[in-house]
């Protein structure tokens, strides 16, 4: 790359750059004479620009976070095998370019692309359209995390790992302990009925039944159901009015008269939906499973249970935002209608979880709906938390989800629009209603979630505003009525990533982060907020009591309590970005000389950053421990840091109507960034810009083009008399509207240039 014609400034600063200076830029228009060039050896993707060390830079982190190769990784498990809690990040760490397997790019077991559109083909979505974690398989992971566990923390379960546990079999069933499974059989009998030994769970510890079973029969057709009924301490009985069947009350129910004898088959029944369990402090004593037969039928076979237990409704209501979020990332850059036609029918029923279990047609998602997301915190039972902040409480309507809730809003508006543009037809979509006793029907629309989308941003920035501390809070305490405003740094700076936040709320938010004001109350003030360097802490104040199960120690200590993660860098710079770009180009001028200082400890492969931060008392979360920083590790969604580079500095979005919008925001003081190997469309290009140009090169086949895809450049309308140049021709087909210079292309090697008129 070479820049010539330079203004007499720019002379200057090219002879302190020949010194190995970085020149003090004063003025950041320059006129250049450029010709981008492709330099890299392969189809992943890289990163170049005049400052060197922010090239390296990027490009090392890409490598050692994409995790493709296993001399850098700093973990083998792949960005994209995560679990639903990580796809919007995943989604976004490998949209954009080509992290696929197809064209020899990436190793498959690290093709981040393919492992996603891969989870967003086959969800496992219950019937109400709530997206569980990834292919539920794993019992232990419940409806949505791992803790609280059935298997601990004071729940019920049984395993059957050697013997039946205290179960008993009726009348006409037999019973034994095979492979870990108990075994409850009958010949020409009229049902298969196993009871549990005494117990004593409150319904609240308990609002879920899970089971995970094969079913063995001669004649499947004879069955009627299979039934889990229960007694609690105030009816001691076993009585029709107390039971639920698989074919209606399961969230994962079907007809059992389909089906093998070798397909596991797993069911949660949301027992607190029933008046005799309920949501609060009955107790419950015994359960009892019935395989039915028909009226007038016999069967013949087993049921072999491989567990069952009493589950917490630790629902990550964010996986259904993830979906949505995932897709819209995929299919806008892909253009994939095909796919599009795959996902759509999932994506509405995700769609419809949010809407109607939740509440989301108010613009605003609460988890009321769910058992113990209510901000009590410290006990079991209450102030489960959501999707990746696990371990933090948060009120029923919280800042957090409806973050994901506004993002998934607009992706949806796009996923539908993207519908009507490519002719998919993907057919009505329909969920179980609250209650499993009717289905709702999917209605939204393109313009009624346009509107939809608006009312949710108005009612976020007047429900979350706390006028006192001059920020977002988390939401409206249960237990008093207070506002839990803890500082936190994550959600303020991704709520304005998101586009939240009036342009004075914004300000507001921004001078506390960068020390211009400070908060009364809060650990950490000014420069502190930085302690970490590369990234704000996640919140300001101590976080007890707002947390379940006590888990976060003290202030500066763990993650989640004063401590951070690094895709806290991602929200930080594009949060800077739409506020001040010079300040986003500080950031990334800290991230980088951090960086710079992690490499110069000598650290390699998995202990890359642990080598550095051995030395120095702080401690890193990962691999089982605790600690005050997460980086590596299972930190998958540090990946998203190179999505910073295109959302802040480019914002390089898919807009509507087969258009990719660039819209160059750099900061002083860099002159230009290069994005190599990018994919749109089918469409492999390089992506390069300064303050006043834009370049899309070396425009070729990746896979199937797609036709008829245009490129939209937009400008800051220049405040000085100028001329725009298309490939060093002088052009008038260009638009100025509201402050903004805009140029459309068709999608094909073009360079736009703004030159300053100087006579």
């Amino acid at each position: 790359m070479k820049i010539k014609k330079a203004l007499c400034l720019i002379l200057a600063s090219a002879c302190l750059a020949a010194a190995g200076c970085t020149p003090a830029v004063q003025d950041k228009y320059y006129e250049y004479d450029y010709t981008p060039v492709h330099a890299s050896q392969d189809r992943t993707l890289a990163f170049y620009s005049s400052d060197e060390d922010l090239a390296h830079v990027l490009n090392d982190y890409t490598e050692r976070h994409m995790r493709y190769n296993e001399q850098t990784q700093i973990h083998n498990f792949p960005v994209g095998a995560g679990r639903s809690d990580w796809k919007e990040w995943e989604a976004m760490a490998g949209s954009f370019w080509d992290s696929s397997a197809a064209y020899g790019t990436l190793p498959s077991e690290y093709a981040t692309k393919d492992l996603v559109t891969d989870w967003l083909r086959a969800p496992n979505l219950d019937a109400q359209g709530y997206v569980m974690p990834d292919g539920g398989g794993a019992n232990s992971w419940g409806l949505g995390w791992e803790f609280p566990s059935h298997q601990s923390s004071g729940g019920l379960y049984y395993g059957f790992d050697s013997d039946a546990a205290g179960w008993q079999a009726a009348a006409g069933t037999y019973l034994s302990v095979n492979d870990s499974r108990l075994t409850a059989r009958t010949v020409n009998g009229e049902r298969i009925e196993i009871t549990s030994p005494d117990i004593s769970r409150t319904a609240m510890g308990m609002p879920f039944v899970q089971i995970g079973f094969y079913l063995s029969l001669t004649d499947r057709s004879a069955v009627d159901d299979l039934y889990i009924y229960y007694k609690t301490a105030s009816d001691d009985s076993w009585s029709e009015d107390k039971k639920a069947a698989f074919s209606t009350f399961c969230l994962q129910g079907f007809s059992l008269e389909y089906g093998s004898e070798y397909d596991l088959v797993e069911g949660f029944f949301p027992m607190y939906l029933l008046e005799g369990w309920g949501r609060d402090r009955e107790e419950i004593t015994g359960l009892k499973v019935v395989v039915q037969a028909d009226e007038g039928k016999t069967i013949s076979g087993n049921i072999a249970i491989d567990w069952i237990g009493g589950e917490y409704d630790d629902r990550h209501v964010l996986n259904n935002c993830n979906y949505i979020i995932a897709a819209k990332e995929i299919l806008s850059f892909s253009q994939d209608a095909a796919l599009l036609a795959e996902v759509m029918p999932n994506a509405r029923r995700a769609m419809n979880y949010l809407y109607y279990q939740l509440k989301g047609e108010s613009g605003l998602i609460s988890t009321e709906y769910l058992v113990g997301h209510d901000n009590r915190g410290s006990q079991v039972n209450f102030g489960l938390g959501d999707g990746y902040w696990d371990v933090s409480s948060f009120p029923d309507v919280n800042i957090y989800c409806n973050i994901s809730y506004y993002n998934a809003i607009r992706a949806m508006k796009y996923l539908e629009n993207m519908c009507a543009e490519y002719g998919v037809n993907a057919g009505a979509a329909y969920t179980q209603n609250e209650n499993l006793d009717g289905r709702c029907r999917y209605e939204l629309t393109e313009e009624s979630l346009g509107e939809l989308a608006q009312l949710c941003k108005t009612r976020f920035e007047e429900y979350f505003w706390n006028e006192r501390t001059g920020r977002f809070h988390a939401g409206v305490r249960s237990t008093n009525g207070s506002l839990q405003d803890n500082g936190y740094l994550m959600f303020n700076q991704q709520a304005i990533a998101a586009g939240l936040g009036t342009e004075e709320q914004r300000a507001s938010i921004m001078s506390w982060i960068n020390g211009e004001r400070a908060v009364r109350g809060d650990n950490s003030t000014g420069e502190d907020i930085y302690f970490y360097e590369f990234a704000p802490r996640f919140c300001t104040v101590e976080l007890t009591p707002d947390v379940f199960w006590s888990g976060v120690g003290m202030f500066g200590t763990n993650v989640n309590n004063g401590g951070t993660a690094l895709h806290l860098t991602y929200y930080d710079l594009v949060s800077q970005a739409r506020t001040d770009v010079n300040r986003a180009g500080e950031r990334l001028n800290a991230f980088v000389e951090w960086y710079k200082k992690v490499e110069a400890a000598g650290g390699s492969g998995w202990n890359f950053y642990r080598d550095y931060y051995l030395p120095t008392g702080i401690s890193l979360q990962g691999g089982g421990q605790g600690g005050q920083i997460g980086l590596d590790y299972e930190f998958l969604e540090a990946a998203i840091v190179i999505r910073a580079i295109p959302d802040a500095f480019f914002s390089l979005e898919p807009l509507e109507g087969k258009t990719l919008g660039v819209a160059p925001n750099l900061p002083d003081g860099l002159h230009y960034i290069r994005m190599e190997n990018l994919t749109y469309g089918g469409h492999y290009y390089d992506l390069s810009a300064g303050h006043y140009f834009a370049a899309l090169s070396g425009v070729s086949a990746c896979g199937t083009p797609v036709s008829g895809l245009k490129v939209q450049f937009t400008f800051e309308e220049p405040d000085f008399a100028f001329k725009v140049y298309a490939d060093g021709e002088e052009t008038n087909d260009y638009t100025l509207s509201g402050g903004k210079l805009t140029v459309t292309a068709d999608f094909a090697d073009i360079m736009i240039e703004i030159r300053k008129v100087t006579e």
